[in-house]
């Protein structure tokens, strides 16, 4: 037995030794691959607040204090790699009762992460407050934490604050970030508050500030400010949707300030009431923007109006469009007219309109006494059009695979049509489709 003990002993210093006199370039990789390999923070902090888990993010940080305690070979490794440091998620579990413990640690990582971009989170949405004094202690602690960060804003590459109904700290926070002197770096915004009636306009400050910002999560409950919409910017995309709202005339929506997104690539935009597109749409110039997804959408032309403003329709090369009302197939060709690059158009037409005919609409003039439909050019030129997917309602395979046949002849790059025919009980019951050979 003590032979065994001696044996496993001998074996663990061994390998402990030999990995301490291992050279610092290897060690250097080997952490940071230890870093990168865990959950990036701003590739998650979206959708829904239950997504954000800063525990396991803090987990990089513990990863980097857990090797520097190996020997001192290992300390240094970790020391002179600043990376390994950036990432600051504080959880209000780690709090204590008076944040001397997280702010000696904010101290000590701002410190070590040098002068490189940061990745700040601050998560207290669920504490649970129970009388006065812990209220004046929670938010002196966070003011604290504010103060500290305050002078490396500008180092800030992901900024997220999720804060509690009872704190009342949507005051400390707006200071905070509209008195910044600007974000350079900064590509992550997220904002998670449970307390409803807070003006969150003056965030508009940082769109400003932020020439690099390309991924904003905002969910407000309530807030004045764009009422319950939820704003998601996920690498260079831009979801906005408004599942809680209720537009009526009795309940009119603020203005929302113009907003210029020069990196923004992908826009995907959904929004359960027709009038909000109509509110939401005007409001955006999008100059780099490639791929345009909107759903439940009810007038091209606040698309064109878009792509106009923005002066990106030559580059728009994927276009997806679910449609909510009755358009005809020629309000389709005048937007598809603007943008003759597209390579991947994709629809969906509701069920109140007869599918295969706007789809014959959207492609083919209407063939005239004593013609064929074949003999007809596309109205809108699409050269390189490589992909169309479409779903509708009240159509016939019949008159959809028709369609099949002429769309390769008259779309010159055309690789793929798949046309999904579904019932009215929005079942799909049958797919067309083709691909070339």
């Amino acid at each position: 037995m003590s032979e065994n003990t001696e044996d496993h002993h001998t074996q663990e210093r061994s390998i402990s030794s030999s990995w301490s006199r291992a050279p610092f370039d290897v060690l250097a990789e080997i952490f940071s691959a230890c870093h990168t390999s865990h959950t990036q923070f701003d590739k998650y902090w979206h959708l829904s607040h239950s997504e954000f888990s800063p525990v396991s993010n803090f987990g990089k940080v513990i990863i980097a204090w857990t090797l520097s305690y190996v020997c001192r070979h290992w300390r240094d490794t970790t020391l002179s790699l600043p990376d390994l440091w950036s990432s600051i998620v504080i959880h209000e579990s780690q709090w204590g009762d008076s944040g001397e413990g997280i702010k000696s640690l904010l101290s000590l990582l701002i410190e070590r992460s040098k002068n490189i971009p940061l990745v700040v989170a601050i998560d207290c949405a669920y504490s649970r407050i129970d009388d006065d004094e812990r209220y004046r202690m929670y938010t002196l602690i966070l003011n604290d934490v504010l103060g500290l960060l305050s002078p490396h804003l500008s180092r800030a590459r992901v900024l997220a604050f999720a804060l509690p109904r009872h704190l009342g700290a949507e005051s400390i926070l707006l200071n905070f970030l509209s008195n910044s002197m600007g974000f350079p770096v900064l590509r992550t915004l997220s904002l998670y508050e449970q307390t409803p009636g807070v003006n969150w306009q003056p965030i508009a400050h940082v769109f400003a500030q932020a020439p690099l910002l390309n991924w904003i999560g905002l969910d407000m409950n309530g807030s004045p400010w764009l009422k319950d919409f939820d704003i998601i910017f996920l690498g260079p995309k831009f979801v906005i949707s408004n599942d809680a709202v209720v537009f009526n005339e009795y309940h009119p929506l603020p203005p929302i300030p113009h907003i210029r997104l020069e990196y923004l690539t992908h826009l995907n935009l959904m929004c359960w009431e027709d009038r909000a597109f109509g509110y939401i749409i005007p409001t955006l110039e999008l100059p780099a923007l490639e791929e345009l997804y909107l759903i439940h959408v009810y007038s091209t032309d606040l698309v064109k109006d878009l792509l106009a403003r923005s002066n990106c329709a030559l580059q728009i090369h994927t276009l997806a469009l679910d449609l909510t009302v009755g358009l005809r197939g020629e309000a389709f060709c005048d937007l598809l007219a603007t943008t003759p690059n597209l390579v991947d158009f994709r629809i969906m037409i509701e069920d109140k309109f007869e599918g295969d005919k706007v789809l014959s609409e959207i492609f083919l003039p209407p063939p005239t006494s004593g013609e064929t439909i074949d003999a007809h050019p596309v109205k809108a030129p699409l050269p390189r059009l490589a992909k169309f997917e479409a779903t509708v309602y009240n159509a016939t395979r019949e008159a959809v695979e028709g369609l099949l046949r002429i769309l390769p002849s008259i779309l010159p790059s055309l690789e793929s049509v798949e046309i999904f025919i579904r019932a009215t009980d929005h079942a799909t019951t049958d797919t067309c489709h083709w691909k070339r050979e």
